[in-house]
């Protein structure tokens, strides 16, 4: 979600600030086409698996490195990951190593 967001400059997440000037800008901004695909696809046993829309942007480099590193600290030890912020440290932290 926000890193898509950061793709199309619209900053890295909701700060709190007035609506109105926020709405108004995505009245007036121009349409982006996105490269959106419709996955579906079938077990070994020819079973049919519901299928999922995802958008592609990919990345295959440092930073699918450091996301990766993220997740996997967040999906086991979720209690350290309490606030934007903290997580941002955290974030950081997967950076640098």
């Amino acid at each position: 979600g926000n890193d898509l967001a950061r793709c199309f400059n619209w900053g890295g997440g909701y700060a709190g600030e007035k609506l109105q000037p926020i709405m108004t800008k995505a009245i007036m901004s121009a349409p982006a086409t996105l490269d959106r695909w419709d996955l579906k696809g079938t077990s070994r046993d020819n079973d049919p698996h519901k299928g999922t829309k995802m958008c592609n942007y990919f990345s295959v480099g440092v930073d699918a490195r450091v996301a990766n590193g993220f997740h996997q600290c967040r999906e086991s030890h979720g209690s350290l990951f309490k606030s934007r912020a903290i997580n941002k440290i955290w974030y950081g932290w997967f950076s640098l190593g």
